[in-house]
């Protein structure tokens, strides 16, 4: 992170802040270069530094691109806001800035990420600002509970239409109480309503992996099936696993509504053979993988068979053929170990595989910084209890912008109703803390009931 946030070298700054810590950088760096190598801060920084020093390079760059687009601009550290700056606000630019972004969906601090970048860039006379106040996501009781979870009023107006439900539920015996009513009870209500289209149009929402693995083991008592995206999970995601995942949905019933469509895992597998230039291998790799899959439609065969069956029809070449995707073969591997007898995915189905992607028979489980970005019909927010939401460690006003933020992007995931489930006490390496319900969640409340 000191990396990141001290840039110039040069400057006092950069030794006077600590001392220890740009010694230890500066000795971490010789040791890179004398090895030849860099690492993923030093692809950033190497290319700021190219940059900013070099006219030229700048100018080379906006002849090839002349229109910079950015998504997410929130989310940028001040290495990559830098080189947009130079990119674009040099002497003599002439490469053009549309950058996308909401400060208020800022949560990823310790990457870098500072929100205010995004408000000093708007603030340039250079820049015209578009404030987009429509929420095209949320009905308007959610819509306006959103600005009071934020603290500030943003003048946002719901454009699905009126209504929506927010609800709070104290759950007096912990945080595995609060997983089991939503499991057992609310869920089959929700979706006994139509309040939700489908299990998969269900989330359940909590801060960290710990309450995930409560929430997981309350859904599996329950019966329900779900994906699960969290540090917990059985596997972390990776473009390799995320394909294999649409491969074992296009078995089991995508090849039937056309959804995913073989056209597109077709064409990641040809992106994966990268190295391939000749036409008649691109041709014999595809029809391998083609015949794999057509031969196992409807497959009745456990997660550990089908993945054995296409490591031996098609993973294998590739891997032996692209080197480059050491890693990806290290995850399928693990994948394939953790489908041994007695193991985490021994019982899984090719269908419960191929819903991680997000399925409409999966309940989904998520950390409040994995659903950024998603919505669904109905949300579940447990562990809401003072001390987790915000955190016992943030209790000053500016600790608590990020986790105010973060409860806010929780809550703005839901379409028509949001479930707020909370005890009154949390867990503590010193016993337990009867702090009550998430500060957050009594402003919220407050507002709901107009007192």
């Amino acid at each position: 992170m000191y990396r990141r946030t001290y840039l110039d070298r040069e400057s006092l700054e950069w030794r006077d802040e600590n001392k220890q810590c740009a010694d230890l950088i500066e000795d971490y760096e010789r040791r890179l270069r004398k090895s030849g190598l860099i690492d993923f801060d030093d692809m950033v920084l190497l290319g700021l530094r190219l940059v900013e020093t070099h006219p030229w390079v700048r100018k080379v760059l906006a002849a090839r691109f002349p229109a910079l687009v950015v998504d997410e601009y929130q989310d940028l550290g001040l290495t990559l806001h830098r080189l947009v700056i130079s990119l674009c606000f040099s002497p003599n630019s002439k490469c053009r800035l549309f950058a996308v972004g909401d400060p208020d969906q800022s949560i990823y601090s310790f990457t870098g990420a500072q929100p205010e970048l995004l408000q000093n860039l708007a603030e340039n006379e250079l820049v015209q600002k578009v404030h987009l106040r429509l929420n095209y996501r949320s009905r308007s009781n959610i819509v306006t509970a959103s600005e009071v979870a934020l603290g500030e009023s943003r003048g946002y107006e719901a454009a699905t239409g009126e209504g929506g439900v927010i609800e709070f539920h104290k759950c007096s015996n912990g945080l595995q109480h609060q997983a089991m009513h939503a499991c057992e009870e609310l869920i089959p209500r929700v979706l006994k309503s139509g309040m939700a289209r489908s299990i998969g149009e269900i989330a359940i929402l909590y801060r960290d992996k710990n309450q995930g693995d409560v929430a997981a083991e309350c859904a599996a008592a329950a019966a329900l099936q779900f994906v699960r995206s969290d540090a917990n999970a059985p596997y972390r995601c990776t473009p390799m696993t995320m394909w294999l995942e649409i491969c074992a949905a296009w078995c089991v019933s995508g090849w039937k509504v056309g959804e995913p469509g073989l056209s597109e895992l077709l064409a990641k597998w040809r992106a994966f053979n990268g190295s391939t230039t000749s036409d008649n291998e691109n041709l014999d790799s595809c029809r391998k993988l083609v015949g794999f899959l057509f031969s196992h439609r409807d497959t009745k065969k456990s997660l550990g068979e089908w993945l054995n069956g296409l490591n031996k029809s098609c993973l294998e070449g590739l891997f032996e053929r692209e080197p480059m995707l050491g890693d990806e073969a290290l995850k399928v591997a693990g994948i394939m170990s953790l489908c041994e007898k007695g193991k985490k995915l021994a019982e899984w189905s090719v269908g419960q595989f191929g819903g991680q992607g997000g399925s409409p028979d999966h309940l989904n489980l998520m950390t409040f910084h994995s659903a950024k970005g998603l919505e669904f019909d109905v949300v579940f927010m447990i562990g809401l209890d003072q001390g987790v939401i915000p955190n016992y460690r943030e209790s000053s006003p500016a600790s608590k912008r990020e986790p105010r933020r973060l409860f806010y992007v929780a809550l703005t995931r839901a379409r028509h109703e949001v479930h707020m489930m909370y005890s009154g006490w949390r867990d503590s390496p010193y016993g337990r803390k009867s702090d009550g319900p998430s500060e957050f969640l009594l402003e919220v409340q407050r507002s709901v009931s107009g007192k």
